[in-house]
């Protein structure tokens, strides 16, 4: 028997071979939203709800924090995708993601709710 942690930090045990857990508790974090200021958490607040109720996890990060440190937390919890928006994002209305593992990034318009989508799919 092994134990595991689901995406809400709940131990489980599973016996090896009977592929027993499941799979939509093994689901985690796709993009995480880094905070800049008030003014960006404000900005990303509404597009990060349209994309829970889309069926994504998102996180928000919880305070205004150097990037580095933003980008260490994504990193600890393997989240595959960050969205970094300052005021030109905010002026432009635009949000802009990056794959952590290609190094692609894309900027999107804000209503873009599918283009995200597609592109952290």
């Amino acid at each position: 028997m092994r134990r595991r942690r689901n995406s809400s930090g709940l131990a489980t045990f599973v016996i090896p071979g009977l592929d027993l857990f499941p799979s939509a508790l093994e689901q985690s974090t796709r993009l995480l939203f880094a905070v800049m200021g008030d003014a960006e958490l404000r900005y990303v607040l509404p597009l990060a709800k349209a994309l829970r109720e889309a069926g994504v996890a998102v996180e928000v990060y919880p305070e205004a924090a150097k990037l580095k440190k933003q980008f260490d937390y994504a990193q600890k919890k393997a989240i595959p995708f960050i969205s970094i928006n300052g005021s030109t994002e905010i002026e432009g209305g635009t949000v802009n993601v990056k794959n952590l593992e290609t190094g692609e990034q894309k900027a999107f318009e804000l209503s873009d709710i599918s283009g995200i989508l597609g592109f952290i799919a």
